[in-house]
């Protein structure tokens, strides 16, 4: 048995500390205690409350397939392996399969974080209306150039 911290769950689960100890106190999601009294999980724990309904909310990395080698390289390695890369061709937006993945995680209250490369993927106007939007579904929204 694995004992996981209060951070790392947080982390796993795309919500905050706060939220777990909100759960906490709802019964939803109680951790066990230490010998020192600090809060720890485990990872059957964690299964047993993703398997009653929890969503994991995805991170993601959005980038153009022509993105340039050396960049995508550096953008992977600066981001931790949980982000999930989506990478587009330079169709038309609103044809854009990956765009469409991104808008259906969200709806779906499932979409914590969204990196946008924007180098030959997205104007400036249609991030800004992709930022508004998520905006309402709390989802972090990062452009890098």
């Amino acid at each position: 048995m694995s004992k996981i911290d209060r951070f790392e769950v947080a982390d796993r689960l795309g919500v905050t500390t706060r939220t777990l100890r909100r759960w906490n106190n709802q019964g939803r999601l109680v951790p066990f205690r230490d010998a020192t009294n600090h809060p720890y999980y485990t990872t059957n724990q964690i299964e047993n409350f993703l398997m009653k309904g929890h969503k994991i909310k995805h991170r993601i990395i959005w980038t153009s397939k022509h993105l340039n080698k050396t960049k995508l390289e550096t953008l992977l390695s600066k981001y931790s392996k949980e982000y999930l890369l989506l990478q587009s061709s330079n169709t038309s937006l609103g044809e854009d399969i990956q765009l469409s993945r991104i808008i259906t995680y969200a709806l779906d209250y499932q979409l914590g974080e969204l990196i946008i490369c924007k180098d030959q993927l997205i104007n400036q106007q249609a991030f800004e209306i992709l930022r508004i939007f998520l905006k309402r579904f709390n989802v972090k929204v990062t452009s890098i150039d």
